[in-house]
């Protein structure tokens, strides 16, 4: 859902791991119909722990907001193997920097997989 029907206004920084398929038709990886894409969900949450957000988010690792945008292997370094659908590293990771001690905001990318 878009922002605005977000009410909430955590006390405290939390964890947050976004896992999310590119070819994933049920909600949009790119974001489509009333649904926020993947990376402006993560960005989105990871304001409420202190990341930077929108044009000031970046990535460690020097990940960047076109890696974790591109719904294709985007050959970015932190890769993991989790999909028994998709031979090979099929899910990169991003994690957005200069979050508060106590939280973070993650986006697994699972590229080629669905919901």
């Amino acid at each position: 859902p878009p922002p605005a029907d977000y009410n909430c206004t955590p006390s405290e920084p939390v964890h947050l791991l976004h896992i999310h398929g590119t070819d994933d038709h049920t909600v949009y990886y790119d974001g489509k119909h009333r649904d926020m894409g993947a990376v402006d969900s993560v960005t989105f949450f990871g304001g409420y722990n202190g990341c930077g957000t929108g044009a000031n988010a970046t990535f460690l690792n020097n990940a960047t907001i076109a890696n974790a945008k591109y719904r294709g292997d985007s050959s970015h370094t932190d890769s993991l193997d989790i999909s028994k659908n998709v031979n090979g590293y099929d899910t990169e990771v991003f994690e957005l920097a200069g979050c508060a001690s106590n939280g973070t905001a993650t986006l697994w990318k699972v590229v080629g997989e669905t919901h």
